[in-house]
């Protein structure tokens, strides 16, 4: 993925499973380019309601906009 890739979803609903096979929904309301962090790769932030479950971009398997 790229940051172009995650930046698309910004403001949906998403669900995304990662490769150790958790689950998380909420809406996408930030995201860390990997570059700016001194990492290889970006990170995605959901909404969790009490606080934001950031994602980094390696550990997704998939994710699916939901309604």
């Amino acid at each position: 993925m790229t940051l172009e890739d995650l930046t698309s979803y910004m403001h949906k609903r998403l669900r995304i499973e990662t490769v150790e096979g958790e689950i998380f929904e909420g809406e996408a309301i930030s995201y860390e380019v990997g570059v700016m962090e001194d990492r290889d790769y970006d990170s995605i932030g959901l909404d969790q309601g009490s606080h934001v479950a950031m994602i980094d971009e390696p550990d997704i398997k998939s994710i699916e906009v939901i309604e």
